[in-house]
């Protein structure tokens, strides 16, 4: 271990967000690491500029993330109420943009509303016709139907929250209709920009993780690959993850640390091996996911291990070869002994 053991007091904080993590995978998501990417109908009538109809927003102040209202009734059971869930319903997630001086989110909304409505956001100049007996009565007002491919405008948006440099979280809101849209207050006493706040109500919710833990990513199972310390297990004689807990596997017993014969080929770093057992497999715990080293400095001895382990292998093998050979001639005869010999050289 490292700051969590040489820095005076014990600090709890530090061990169970895994400072001394060569990829610190365990502290809280930070909420200004984020991206709004939003995908426009191919029906629509609207591209952006730069990005098509699949791009970045970036005149973003804020996003609130989907929430989720489990819907319930209560029932009675004789003289007991039980409450039941019903459904699912993800709630509107509301996204404030920027009322820029290029108009990006304006036209973006202009385009949006022209696609339900025959006049969209701006009313027709010449009057309403209120006469409802003229054959030749003429409405501009109303909603407009859409073709079934184009029904909705904003088939997905996505919300991706970058963890690290090679893992993060996307939420995608699919099928979005704007509920309501807030524009600003104008105040002569106030310098803060202008803003819209954007209610989108999605059909439905996708969450999507990209998983790592320790430099290595989940195999098998959707989770993190453990790794253990090196210094714990060695004073335990059992691996021994990083907080002090024992690794166990699939059976539900301690991995004895005498199993660990060779730490492997490199995982995704070059710094994180794999433990292998005395078969040369790659040792998992009881969810099925790799072990790996959690301390680099111990990688230093691990290829010396390995070739010596190989070398003592090799030479067992071959003991083992020569006499099963003699075995051969001893018990089956020369033709069988010169047919071991021959077969043994190809």
């Amino acid at each position: 271990m490292g700051l969590t053991a040489n820095t005076g007091p014990y600090n709890a904080a530090a061990e169970y967000y895994g400072v001394d993590d060569t990829l610190m995978s365990k502290i809280p998501r930070k909420k200004f690491n984020f991206t709004v990417e939003i995908t426009i109908n191919e029906d629509a009538n609207y591209s952006d500029p730069v990005g098509g109809k699949k791009f970045t927003f970036h005149r973003v102040q804020g996003v609130n993330l989907p929430d989720y209202s489990f819907n319930t009734v209560n029932v009675n059971q004789y003289n007991k109420i039980r409450y039941l869930h019903t459904r699912v319903e993800p709630t509107p997630a509301g996204i404030t943009f920027y009322d820029t001086v290029d108009n990006q989110f304006q036209n973006l909304l202009s385009a949006y509303a022209s696609h339900y409505s025959s006049q969209g956001l701006n009313l027709p100049r010449s009057a309403m016709v209120y006469d409802t007996v003229s054959p030749a009565m003429s409405n501009p007002f109303g909603i407009q139907p859409t073709s079934t491919s184009g029904r909705y405008f904003f088939p997905e948006i996505s919300i991706t929250s970058q963890d690290t440099a090679s893992s993060g979280r996307s939420i995608s809101m699919l099928n979005c209709v704007i509920s309501s849209v807030q524009h600003d207050r104008l105040d002569y006493s106030d310098s803060a920009p202008v803003l819209w706040q954007v209610q989108f109500q999605p059909e439905h919710v996708n969450v999507l993780s990209g998983n790592g833990s320790n430099g290595s990513s989940a195999s098998g199972v959707n989770a993190p690959t453990i790794a253990y310390d090196v210094a714990k297990s060695n004073a335990a004689g059992v691996l021994v993850d990083s907080l002090g807990q024992v690794i166990r596997n699939a059976a539900g017993g301690a991995i004895d640390l005498s199993s660990v014969t060779n730490f492997g080929a490199t995982a995704t770093s070059n710094q994180l091996t794999y433990a292998l057992n005395s078969l040369g497999d790659t040792i998992k715990d009881a969810s099925g996911n790799p072990l790996v080293l959690a301390e680099v400095a111990a990688n230093v001895v691990n290829p010396e291990i390995g070739q010596t382990i190989n070398n003592v292998n090799t030479a067992v093998s071959n003991v083992s070869r020569v006499t099963d050979t003699v075995n051969t001639f001893k018990n089956n005869g020369f033709a069988a002994g010169f047919n071991r010999v021959f077969n043994g050289l190809f």
